[in-house]
């Protein structure tokens, strides 16, 4: 019996789905079909046939893995990401090492497609965390998110006493307003996906998109937003489980994928509409995905920051064409900083080497390695460094730095303006 290893065909989705359905549970509660799984491949563009990868034997799918693309903000800049998604095998076929083969693929596939770097959301220790670590994944960001029980819920409802801005049912007309919204409210992140108009009415109009690739119908979320002189200035999008059409999660559970405003007294409202709503649908306990900035610790101080068991991997595929995606986010901090110098830096990682030669506020990324000044990090510690994670300077005072060599004492400045602490974030609605 021979394994082949290869790209979608058509009618390929019957063993997909079949396979998916056999590894995942939740899948299988939520009423995952062929049908589905083509009607993804429209509405979402990273969701790609042709970038459905499958193990064959004997004429049956064994095993699978999705490739999807997210094109994800660096401040003024936008890189893209092959994230890993659906690694299924079926369960009389494991042990194998199908699914390794697979993430081979994958990887393969993504320097084909010229794809700079790979990402995925895993358990941390977990089977599948063992597997990506050996094909050089490695550990960038520990996911989280804020829970309450009911009681400290009840509590939040009286300290938020939000007023004087209108709240009402989201509305087709408001797609493209929430949309510049959530664009002005996320500017200088990292990681927020980049939503157009398109993408924006594939996953709120007719379907609601909540996490990943599952959805539910519109009536069974609370979807508001917030009016203020006649403007919209924010919406929130929340679920509760028991509420959902198709079973996915716990059905006790209340949760706020998004809510997001131009100002915090919109947001206040928001907030407290949406978890009012939460409660009067017999919700027990609520989760608010947000990032950890002052903004939500100030409405949500009965709220708990929870981080789980997760973790965001990331592999470097090709540092040079990556550093090249976000070169005009490098170019903006240095002209924010007044850094006006001539200088080349070799940044030297575990995958490979990328040079920056920098001609006043310019910067050209080059694949050479003549630079006279050289960084060396890990892939997980440069990586840290590039997401904001941490700043160049937090890394040089833990000593993360394998080893630093400078002309002068203005590379250290430049670097220090390249890579500053910044906030790095994803949306559910934007999970793969």
């Amino acid at each position: 019996m021979v394994l082949e290893f290869r790209r979608y065909r058509d009618g390929d989705e019957v063993g997909i789905v079949e396979t998916m359905n056999s590894a995942f549970e939740t899948f299988r509660q939520w009423g995952l079909t062929s049908d589905i799984w083509l009607e993804l491949t429209r509405r979402d563009y990273g969701f790609r046939r042709d970038l459905a990868l499958v193990a064959e034997e004997n004429g049956k799918i064994v095993g699978h893995v999705q490739l999807v693309l997210r094109k994800l903000r660096y401040g003024c800049a936008v890189f893209t990401t092959g994230g890993i998604a659906n690694v299924s095998t079926r369960p009389e076929h494991r042990g194998r090492g199908i699914a390794t083969r697979l993430m081979s693929l994958a990887v393969e596939t993504c320097r084909e497609e010229g794809i700079p770097i790979s990402s995925l959301w895993t358990g941390f220790l977990s089977p599948a965390h063992h597997i990506y670590r050996k094909l050089g994944y490695v550990d960038t960001f520990s996911p989280y998110s804020f829970g309450a029980h009911l009681l400290e819920v009840k509590e939040a409802l009286k300290l938020l006493g939000g007023n004087g801005v209108e709240v009402r049912e989201l509305q087709s007309a408001d797609l493209d307003e929430i949309r510049k919204i959530y664009a002005l409210f996320t500017e200088g992140w990292i990681g927020p996906g980049v939503r157009d108009v398109e993408y924006v009415r594939n996953k709120f109009t007719d379907k609601q998109f909540y996490h990943t690739f599952f959805y539910d119908e519109p009536e069974n979320f609370v979807r508001l937003v917030s009016v203020d002189g006649g403007k919209v200035t924010g919406y929130v999008i929340a679920a509760f489980g028991g509420k959902l059409s198709r079973r996915y999660g716990d059905p006790y559970a209340g949760s706020v994928l998004e809510a997001i405003a131009l100002d915090e007294k919109s947001l206040r409202c928001l907030m407290q509409s949406a978890l009012q709503e939460l409660l009067e649908a017999g919700a027990k306990k609520v989760w608010v995905n947000a990032p950890d900035i002052p903004l939500y610790r100030r409405l949500l101080p009965e709220f708990r920051k929870v981080g789980g068991q997760g973790t965001y991997m990331d592999k470097i595929i090709d540092l040079p064409a990556l550093l090249e995606q976000v070169k005009n986010e490098l170019e903006r901090r240095l002209i924010e900083r007044g850094v006006s110098v001539s200088t080349s830096i070799k940044l030297a990682v575990d995958s490979g080497s990328a040079a920056l030669k920098i001609e006043d506020d310019s910067i050209t990324v080059s694949r050479e390695d003549s630079s006279p000044s050289c960084i060396s990090l890990s892939d997980r510690n440069f990586l840290k460094m590039f997401y904001g994670v941490e700043s160049f300077e937090e890394l040089l005072q833990r000593r993360a730095v394998r080893s630093l060599k400078l002309a002068s004492g203005m590379e250290l400045e430049i670097l220090s303006t390249l890579f500053p602490k910044n906030l790095f974030y994803v949306w559910p609605l934007d999970h793969w």
